[in-house]
């Protein structure tokens, strides 16, 4: 089995872990955490030095003193609107839903836990505390160069924030329905549209 690395904790951004993300393709699990400098240096430091040996093996399996590298990597300083940088790192993950083995197709599950490492089912919303379980693949292409791509294998819930349905808005003085009589509003609205 290839070596898999654990991060520091971090936030969670667009954080698609329960369920694939099934907009463009079969299915894909994705993430990205937001380090901080000072938590990602080391971890930076180990995915350097993880690329370093997959380059001078590529390049003594073709018998090469040089390759071309990719021109991206899966991290990144974090910039703000105003394109300058903000002294965070965004570290992105993602894992094919299912890939094909000689056995057959495998799922690739993502395996979540909780704080204590206890299996969760919770929607993992964006702004959970996290860490995440990577396995470093490198990867070489003409086109592209040499590269590695971060495959997410697990993820640790420190502090769990689940999607808001609160739309941004805030809590104003004002018009409030009853919540007892919500529900039924809502039922004898939906009786009277068409799909």
């Amino acid at each position: 089995m290839r070596k898999t690395i654990t991060s520091p904790k971090g936030i969670a951004q667009h954080p698609h872990i329960n369920e694939p993300d099934t907009k463009f393709g079969d299915g894909v699990y994705h993430l990205k955490i937001k380090l901080s400098a000072e938590d990602a240096e080391p971890f930076i430091e180990e995915l350097e030095a993880i690329l370093k040996e997959g380059y001078e093996a590529e390049c003594a399996a073709k018998n090469k003193k040089s390759l071309k590298m990719a021109t991206s990597k899966p991290w990144n300083k974090e910039v703000d609107d105003e394109d300058e940088e903000t002294g965070c790192w965004i570290i992105k993950a993602k894992q094919k839903a299912e890939i094909e083995t000689s056995n057959g197709p495998k799922d690739m599950r993502i395996h979540i836990v909780d704080a204590k490492r206890n299996p969760m089912t919770d929607v993992v919303g964006g702004g959970s505390l996290i860490k995440i379980n990577v396995e470093p693949s490198i990867y070489f292409t003409p086109t592209l160069g040499l590269g590695v791509t971060l495959r997410l294998r697990a993820v640790q819930v420190l502090d769990l924030k689940t999607f808001s349905t609160d739309f941004g808005f805030e809590n104003e003085d004002g018009f409030e329905v009853d919540s007892t009589e919500s529900p039924e509003v809502a039922e004898v609205a939906l009786d009277k549209v068409d799909f």
